[in-house]
């Protein structure tokens, strides 16, 4: 079955695991999405055993008057960032609201637009991006036929995510 090249090829896409995650839950636990209020902090992104910092970023979180929106500062390949992320909210049918970031990266020229739970800086791309724009996998698809109990307890745990230094501004 399959011609030259069907198999595979020893090259694997960056998993979700490898990457910083920035999911919006974390910020709607905080009460950062509170409406017309404003919020500036800094995330922490910690790993291992000894919580060894493995990132950093600077937020301002605006949600006056039909703004909504995040932005973030940060370094990525020793080179300074800042990019702004839409918020959105859908209503939930016993109360409350679900948070939503929209997926929109700066240096692609047609932007996914899609409305997702969580986005994700990869080292392979200097801006948070959803799972599709950055053709993330998960470990476990890449192992999905090897069984060996070596593999399942050699899985690292993803980085933990800390505020500091959050503060409300307006």
């Amino acid at each position: 079955m399959g011609g030259f090249g069907s198999g595979f090829s020893g090259v694997s896409n960056v998993t979700v695991e490898e990457c910083l995650p920035l999911p919006v839950g974390a910020f709607a636990r905080q009460g950062l999405f509170t409406a017309n209020t404003c919020h500036l902090g800094e995330l922490e992104w910690q790993a291992g055993a000894g919580k060894v910092c493995v990132g950093t970023v600077t937020f301002w979180v605006v949600n006056m008057e039909g703004i909504s929106k995040l932005t973030l500062e940060y370094t990525s390949s020793g080179q300074p960032k800042v990019q702004e992320i839409r918020l959105g909210t859908t209503p939930l049918p016993n109360r409350g609201y679900r948070r939503w970031v929209m997926c929109d990266q700066p240096l692609r020229p047609a932007a996914c637009g899609v409305w997702v739970s969580k986005l994700y800086l990869s080292p392979a791309y200097p801006y948070f991006a959803c799972r599709n724009c950055l053709s993330l996998t998960y470990v476990s698809c890449q192992q999905s036929h090897c069984r060996s109990l070596l593999g399942y307890r050699l899985r690292v745990p993803p980085p933990a995510l800390q505020f500091r230094k959050v503060r409300r501004l307006a």
